[in-house]
């Protein structure tokens, strides 16, 4: 894995989902003029069947209710957890909907991967 300034991945195994954080955080596209040095690797994790991989923008996890409180993400993947993979993305989708009231005020983007134990679509 290599981030290069979205939030990290987050990985939903048995119920608990963690943050997969880069050891080394890299700059957005086009800023590496701006660090000294240049590190050049990537971060590998072990995956079990089962897991789910979440990508996603900070559009999801700074979206805000009514009272300006965050989207809480890792909750809602929790609460999904035994779900396929489109009804996963769907419940999300409609957790965060229903968190801002349909108001969404930034771009949004989330991407599952296919567990080993999930038949493609």
């Amino acid at each position: 894995m290599v981030n290069r300034g979205h939030p990290p991945p987050l990985l939903l195994r048995d119920g608990t989902v963690r943050a997969l954080a880069p050891t080394s955080p890299l700059p957005p596209l086009g800023l590496e003029e701006f660090v000294h040095g240049r590190p050049g690797w990537t971060d590998t994790y072990p995956f079990a069947p089962g897991d789910r991989l979440v990508l996603h923008t900070d559009g999801v996890i700074e979206a805000r209710d009514g009272d300006h409180r965050f989207f809480d993400l890792p909750t809602a993947m929790a609460a999904l957890r035994g779900h396929a993979r489109q009804a996963f993305l769907d419940g999300l989708r409609q957790a965060l909907l229903r968190h801002t009231q349909g108001a969404l005020a930034d771009d949004v983007a989330v991407v599952v991967d296919r567990t080993q134990d999930e038949a493609p679509h």
